[in-house]
């Protein structure tokens, strides 16, 4: 998968799908699937997404570091990471994609239809 860094929302915009994670990652708003960081980050270690930040592709250490400014701590992202290697589908809770996570400063994200689950 190839996706975009999105810094208004701190989320990733997937531009090529590929593979079976699009069924149990992210959520699909306006025909386009979106990622959280800490979902993009897994698949950036994995090996399975290039995200590209301004066009460039990103290593993982920015996408690490892009995770960790958008608020995703350390220990979080290794739980998630686990949880995920043991099969496990995992989801924020509470998490309204009503309500995407801002970077700080940035305006509040557009907020569209929520798919029916």
């Amino acid at each position: 998968m190839i996706a975009d860094w999105q810094p208004d929302t701190c989320t990733t915009l997937v531009a090529v799908i590929r593979g079976p994670h699009a069924a149990t990652m992210g959520h699909l708003r306006d025909g386009k699937l979106h990622l959280l960081p800490e979902e993009a980050l897994f698949l950036v270690d994995r090996g399975a997404l290039q995200l590209r930040v301004g066009g460039v592709p990103a290593s993982f250490q920015h996408a690490l570091a892009l995770a960790l400014q958008a608020g995703v701590s350390l220990d979080e992202y290794l739980v998630y990471a686990h949880l995920k290697r043991l099969g496990y589908i995992v989801n924020r809770a509470g998490l309204s994609w009503h309500e995407l996570p801002a970077a700080p400063g940035a305006a509040p994200p557009a907020t569209g239809r929520e798919p029916a689950a």
